[in-house]
């Protein structure tokens, strides 16, 4: 028995190969895939990981059957981790640097609900103490160094509080990104009534759950869209998610406010050409570079404990690294 994981990142594909690997729910998955025995989904809306116990090529055979691809098709997409390069690939992703923002911190969020749901399907078996290590280690790495410190919030909270005041105010946290939800925190403090949306509901209830604010499910988006006096965009999309085509069909009657507090940019500049749209800068893309070589600076760090806790998982169970 050793570990694999098969991986595939949308990046490395078509959105459309990308949606025919994904499950469209957690329960599909573990509900057609009960022959790879110990096994835990991690699904996002950017990658597709199984980790199993069982034979790469028998977890292959499974997503193939799933999307519709041949195998040999698939097998070009997919990046295949096995013994400790599967438990480090994990243990990174925990610890909030093998994501493609580093220090986003609701990976590990993720990270915890893919294990959850394992657990609740009876198919997590001796993954569990792999997933709760890997968990265990992105605490240490957030308590123990700066991964996911930084002020970009207060610098967007200050850009925020100089266009409108929030006190009554409705703000709409688009994403669950760490500085807008961290803006959201404050801008509630202040007395703005705060809601989130998310692709991932789930995500959504966790990220409202920290902040005291409401959760929307994606269906509502263009209603709470109509209503909002201010909309925080901190997705992580490697394109734009707010553009004039989102807010066209929407009706309002007052003046909303936009900040993109989003690593990626990922609200359209053609939005500001809506009369009823400001869109707020305040000269965060240059902090938020400033913010990301802080980051790369902590990286060596969090890779001590990732290497410390491994080590601990291989002293307790090395027959998932193939010893």
């Amino acid at each position: 028995m050793t570990l694999v994981c098969l991986s595939l990142h949308h990046i490395r594909t078509s959105y459309r190969n990308f949606s025919r690997v994904r499950f469209s729910s957690p329960p599909e998955f573990y509900a057609s895939t009960q022959s790879l025995g110990e096994r835990v989904l991690f699904q996002t809306g950017t990658r597709v990981e199984v980790y199993t116990t069982g034979r790469a090529g028998d977890a292959l055979r499974v997503l193939s059957g799933h999307s519709g691809i041949p195998e040999g098709e698939l097998s070009e997409l997919l990046r295949v981790y096995s013994a400790s390069d599967a438990a480090e690939h994990l243990f990174r992703l925990a610890c909030c640097i093998e994501s493609r923002v580093l220090g986003e911190t609701y990976i590990p969020w993720q990270v915890e609900a893919a294990l959850e749901q394992a657990r609740a399907e009876g198919a997590a078996g001796r993954l569990e103490r792999l997933f709760g290590a890997a968990l265990k280690a992105g605490k240490r790495a957030r308590e123990e160094t700066r991964i996911a410190g930084g002020d970009l919030h207060a610098l967007a909270f200050a850009a925020l509080r100089s266009a409108t005041e929030l006190e009554g105010k409705r703000l709409l946290l688009y994403g669950a990104g760490l500085t807008g939800r961290r803006l959201a925190r404050l801008a509630k403090r202040q007395g703005a009534a705060v809601a989130v949306l998310n692709r991932n509901y789930d995500i959504a209830l966790r990220c409202a759950r920290e902040i005291g604010a409401k959760a929307l499910s994606y269906e509502e988006r263009f209603s709470e869209l109509g209503r909002c006096d201010v909309l925080v965009c901190a997705t992580l999309a490697s394109h734009y998610r707010v553009t004039p085509e989102l807010l066209a069909g929407v009706e309002r009657e007052k003046r909303l406010f936009i900040l993109d507090v989003s690593p990626f940019r990922n609200v359209s500049p053609e939005v500001e050409k809506l009369e009823f749209v400001e869109l707020i800068n305040g000269g965060l893309a240059r902090h938020a570079e400033e913010h990301l070589a802080a980051m790369r600076a902590e990286v060596p760090g969090v890779e001590r404990i990732v290497a410390e806790e491994l080590a601990k998982l291989r002293a307790e169970l090395p027959e998932l690294f193939g010893v």
